[in-house]
């Protein structure tokens, strides 16, 4: 009776352990229990700057309003106590990640843990997902839609305690559009039919080795977002949309090739001009076009990511 009795205590046990999923396994939070000593990578994101197109859902604090899905992140593990920062010259398989509103938590579609010998793990992340180059760096094209957003990074080993805490930072511009008619103006029932800026790079390329960005393929010709389309325009003005496109180099900023095509009934009209706009990156600009006989007449000053210097005035035939 005593040997049946065991034997049904162990077959009970073993059924108990069979029950667990290895999801319940790997989201236990206790290290060193039922996940073999292994330490969960705990992490922690924020979000520079405010409302962008790239379905990054923020209010006009900064704060996020609902997860941020298609996050990524590159790791690299230390074989040695001497590492200082990650060695991103071979770029491994990115992990998929998103990170939660309610507590800015990033959970990774596949749990992480660190690596049991104590060496330190480094990490950092992306969005939107990228490709690879030949010379191991990240590579986007650009559509104007689309904004990129990278890390900084951290490190970690099996001994630390808090959640790593990454901050991530636009690296784009962003280009806010309004159109208005000139007092007097007779261009009344003119509506807008698009926004076009020309000439705009179509490829970023980020290498993570010295945390900079390159630009090229100057050729794409870029129409703004979400614009108040077929719709009259007034001396007040309307919603031009937006265009999310590299930042400057130039010391004084660069300048913008606009055309802004209209219509009134059968008839079509462009204005086209030349706007110089700093572009700063992680920096928002509103550009205030007036459309004239000859010209439209714009300006752009800072709008709501970080501050980007003074307004300016120019004119657009």
């Amino acid at each position: 009776m005593k040997k049946l009795m065991s034997s049904m205590l162990a077959m009970a046990a073993m059924a108990s352990l069979i029950s667990c999923s290895t999801e319940d396994i790997l989201n236990q939070e206790n290290p060193g229990t039922d996940n073999n000593g292994l330490v969960p990578i705990k992490m922690t994101a924020q979000i520079g700057g405010l409302t962008t197109k790239a379905l990054i859902p923020q209010d006009n604090d900064g704060k996020l309003t609902g997860d941020v899905e298609n996050v990524y992140f590159l790791r690299w593990d230390a074989t040695t106590t001497d590492a200082s920062k990650g060695d991103w010259t071979t770029l491994d398989t990115p992990l998929a990640a998103k990170i939660q509103y309610t507590d800015g938590t990033i959970k990774f579609t596949n749990p992480q843990y660190y690596n049991n010998n104590g060496y330190s793990t480094y990490l950092f992340g992306y969005h939107p997902a990228a490709t690879t180059t030949a010379e191991k760096k990240l590579q986007w094209n650009l559509d104007g839609a689309q904004d990129i957003i990278i890390s900084n990074e951290q490190s970690g080993s099996k001994t630390t305690t808090t959640p790593l805490t990454f901050t991530f930072q636009h690296q784009l511009t962003l280009l806010k559009f309004n159109v208005k008619l000139p007092v007097g103006s007779d261009h009344a029932g003119e509506q807008l039919s698009s926004i076009t800026v020309k000439g705009q790079n179509s490829t970023a390329i980020y290498d993570p080795t010295d945390n900079t960005f390159t630009f090229s393929d100057a050729t794409k010709d870029m129409e703004t977002q979400d614009a108040t389309l077929n719709t009259d325009i007034t001396v007040d003005g309307i919603d031009g949309g937006t265009l999310l496109v590299d930042p400057s180099t130039a010391a004084d900023g660069r300048d913008f090739d606009v055309v802004v095509a209209t219509k009134a009934g059968e008839a079509t009209k462009e204005y086209k001009g030349t706007i110089k706009i700093e572009a700063q990156a992680k920096t928002a600009y509103d550009v205030k076009l007036t459309i004239d006989q000859k010209q439209v007449e714009g300006t752009a000053s800072v709008g709501k990511w970080e501050s980007g210097g003074a307004a300016k005035e120019e004119t657009i035939y």
